[in-house]
């Protein structure tokens, strides 16, 4: 695992589990980090286009690459000094089991999966994983929608 902190490797135990790999003070910047960035995407719910669209369910318009971009450059300035490597590290080090890809170079399409297990802290996986995924579902149902008579002369 790549940590974004330098520090010591140790084993300490919180809330209940075993976290191997972090020490406390690693663990207490995640966690600011996390909380911090799950803070701003309440407060910037209904102000920025990417986070409006990521929040609703079903989803009222497209995600553009545009919206992530303008996103990206918002938390990547001051106050915040947010990257996606880091953020993602962040949760990784807090929320290991459900954190897919931690060692995987980070893209800026990943900042729609971080938006997206920060609001709903199900999974977080690579933004391209996702795709790929929903990608292969919907074949697989077009596959079985398929009528059995077009394949009758492929015998």
């Amino acid at each position: 695992m790549v940590l974004f902190w330098s520090t010591p490797f140790e084993s300490l135990r919180l809330s209940k589990e075993v976290v191997v790999g972090f020490d406390a003070d690693t663990l207490e910047k995640a966690r600011k980090t996390v909380t911090s960035f799950e803070q701003f995407i309440k407060e910037h719910k209904d102000e920025i286009t990417a986070i409006q669209i990521l929040y609703s369910r079903p989803y009222k318009e497209r995600l553009r690459f545009e919206d992530i971009k303008a996103l990206s450059e918002v938390i990547e300035k001051p106050p915040y000094l947010w990257r996606v490597d880091r953020l993602w590290d962040a949760y990784a080090a807090l929320e290991r089991s459900k954190v897919r890809g931690a060692s995987s170079q980070r893209i800026l399409t990943d900042l729609v999966s971080l938006i997206r297990f920060a609001i709903r802290h199900d999974e977080l996986e690579p933004f391209s994983e996702y795709v790929h995924e929903r990608f292969n579902k919907r074949i697989i149902q077009q596959e079985r929608s398929l009528p059995l008579s077009r394949f009758a002369g492929l015998r």
